[in-house]
């Protein structure tokens, strides 16, 4: 029984410094990939968001930051299908759901992007940002009014946001 405990004991010990190696590399790799989205190298970014990927087919944050990589690049189809991953993996991300109502925005699927922005608005109707998204969604639709009220909505839910009396503004012109 004690050789039991003790072999079970050293495979614990010698198996967990081997598994927390490469999460830090996963980790480094998405901190990597996060430093040059900020300096605008998208190239660069998806490199080491893949390569995070490749060693962690669960790396959320990786498939999230490559979805915003590619959607930088004007890629929605690859931008979609790495949100869609992120999404499968942790379903309850709203940053994720957030970005896959951005993206079907620019590929001009505003039904999705309306699915996606209603299912979060019924979690959080004070979402400032999600109200004006809404608001972009609807202005693309070519639904003027519904997007008049949601930019109302979030100028209301926040007097200082100029984004939403600019864009507002942009209806009424």
């Amino acid at each position: 029984m004690f050789r039991v405990a003790c072999i079970v004991s050293m495979v614990c010990f010698s198996v967990a410094p081997a598994l927390a190696a490469p999460i830090d590399e996963v980790q480094e790799l998405i901190e990597q990939g996060n430093k040059a989205l900020e300096s605008g190298k998208i190239d660069e970014a998806i490199k080491h968001f893949s390569a995070a990927i490749g060693r962690d087919k669960e790396a959320e944050q990786a498939f999230r930051g490559r979805a915003y990589a590619y959607l930088k690049k004007s890629d929605g189809d690859k931008a979609l299908g790495d949100i869609n991953a992120a999404i499968k993996i942790n379903a309850q991300e709203q940053n994720d759901l957030i970005l896959r109502a951005e993206i079907q925005r620019v590929r001009r699927d505003f039904p999705a992007a309306l699915k996606d922005i209603n299912f979060l608005l019924q979690q959080n109707p004070e979402g400032t940002g999600l109200h004006q998204m809404r608001g972009s969604i609807y202005l693309g639709m070519g639904k003027l009014d519904n997007a008049i009220a949601d930019f109302s909505t979030s100028i209301k839910l926040d007097p200082e946001n100029q984004r939403g009396y600019l864009e507002r503004g942009h209806v009424y012109s």
